[in-house]
């Protein structure tokens, strides 16, 4: 366009018109490139700050030493074993038996008895837990039902406990052990209200499943509850799922990043001078 207008312009006075039509948008471009300038600048210096003096890594609360089957265990104790049968309880419970099926499924009370893994829970919605046991052998079975809540416990609080009985300390729900029949399904069931704001925790280091914004249930089958939460913690979990590229390769697509900006600027502006000169030598004549 500018080379069609500075060649036509000797022969058709009327381009002046268009030339300063065209200065004025180089004029919003330079405007525009200068913004973006400045905010490539800015977040290259972010990012130098980053390199020299690294932010401490956030670490959410989590039971690290402990065994995940069994609190009373540390994690490193030769019996912190899953059971053959079913991974998710530990090896010496009662719940470990080839003749015993364990299922959960959730429902959200506040939204019309829909199933809560199907629909983002919003704040101080109440969510009903529901732990069937079944005994599939010919002979009566005695089976332990409890179900870990200190996943749930970071954005909700047990509001009717069913009949069980809740251990702060280990932040465990238990009906102790029940005695089934052949063929016969027992079905346990508590509720959980949400907090009236979901906290911006971030994620432990060592623990993925911490303040993920969902909830995660396990007995014999897992079941996941998604959250509404904070734009900070959508973010996070944004940022997580793109690629460590490392301190070297941000610091060379930083400085890429502002090469480019830098030219267009310049050569923004190198135009709209020349756009500027050209103009006031034909008005001289």
């Amino acid at each position: 366009m500018f080379r069609k207008l500075v060649s036509s312009l000797p022969f058709s006075p009327a381009l002046v018109g268009q030339l300063g039509f065209y200065a004025r948008r180089l004029s919003k471009e330079q405007a525009m490139r200068r913004l973006g300038l400045i905010f490539t600048l800015l977040a290259v210096m972010v990012q130098v700050f980053a390199l020299i003096s690294p932010p401490e890594q956030s670490v959410a609360a989590s039971p690290t030493d402990q065994c995940s089957y069994n609190s009373a265990l540390s994690k490193d104790d030769a019996r912190c074993l899953p059971c053959p049968y079913n991974s998710t309880v530990w090896i010496e419970s009662n719940s470990c038996n080839a003749n015993v099926t364990l299922t959960v499924d959730a429902i959200n009370l506040s939204k019309s008895s829909k199933p809560a893994a199907n629909h983002t829970a919003d704040p101080t919605d109440r969510i009903q837990y529901n732990l069937h046991t079944q005994n599939h052998s010919s002979t009566k079975t005695n089976v332990a039902v409890q179900l870990p809540l200190a996943d749930l416990l970071e954005y909700g609080t047990v509001i009717d406990d069913g009949g069980g009985s809740f251990d702060q300390a280990t932040q465990t729900i238990s009906w102790g052990t029940i005695s089934l029949d052949s063929k016969q399904t027992d079905t346990r069931s508590f509720v959980v209200q949400l907090n009236s704001s979901f906290a911006s925790t971030p994620q432990a280091t060592d623990n993925p499943h911490s303040y993920d914004c969902v909830l995660t249930s396990t007995y014999g089958n897992t079941i996941d509850v998604p959250l509404s939460c904070p734009l900070g913690k959508q973010v996070e979990g944004t940022v997580k799922q793109l690629p460590e590229t490392g301190a070297g390769g941000n610091t060379v697509f930083a400085l890429i990043a502002v090469m480019v900006v830098t030219y267009f600027y310049a050569r923004s502006r190198q135009m709209n001078r020349e756009m500027r000169i050209i103009r006031r030598e034909f008005n001289v004549g």
